[in-house]
């Protein structure tokens, strides 16, 4: 290419608009701890990543399993939530939550909480993609001694060689 040539710009490829669609997300599991009450409530932050609003009633489904560090299952309570507020396109809304007791992990029995959640499980919603409906954590939490003792320190003793 000599000095002054002229380069045609490549074309613009356009692509048609995506037509409007739904798409719920089950983005994280919000945890809200009352130690005074030794309780704690787990809830859903759903995401609406679709174009459109999620405007039909749809339910949500939060499971709370309480289980011992070796998979005894001690307890668990589902929830079965009707959403009747609208989530308006890329935005967020919280479920109303699903409280257990609070036990700590580093307490007899040591329990660990699993937490599922599912979105629409009727398919009452026109949702495109179902495969971000779904939700499982994993929480756990030390009791207020065993945090008063953080941060840990480690030491270290060196052997002394003999030369």
């Amino acid at each position: 290419m000599s000095h002054g040539d002229v380069v045609a710009p490549r074309p613009t490829i356009v692509l048609p608009d995506r037509p409007p669609y739904l798409d719920l997300v089950a983005h994280a599991h919000k945890v809200d701890v009352d130690p005074a009450n030794e309780k704690v409530t787990f809830s859903l932050e759903i995401y609406n990543a679709g174009s459109i609003g999620a405007n039909t009633p749809f339910r949500v489904d939060i499971s709370v399993t309480r289980k011992t560090v070796l998979g005894q299952i001690l307890a668990n309570s589902v929830q079965m939530l009707e959403i009747n507020s609208p989530i308006p396109p890329y935005s967020f809304f919280t479920t109303p939550g699903n409280t257990d007791p609070l036990i700590y992990f580093d307490k007899p029995p040591h329990v660990k909480y699993e937490i599922e959640s599912l979105i629409d499980p009727e398919f009452n919603l026109p949702d495109v993609n179902r495969s971000n409906n779904f939700r499982l954590d994993i929480w756990h939490r030390p009791s207020p001694e065993a945090l008063s003792k953080l941060p840990l320190k480690f030491e270290s003793k060196s052997k002394e060689s003999n030369g």
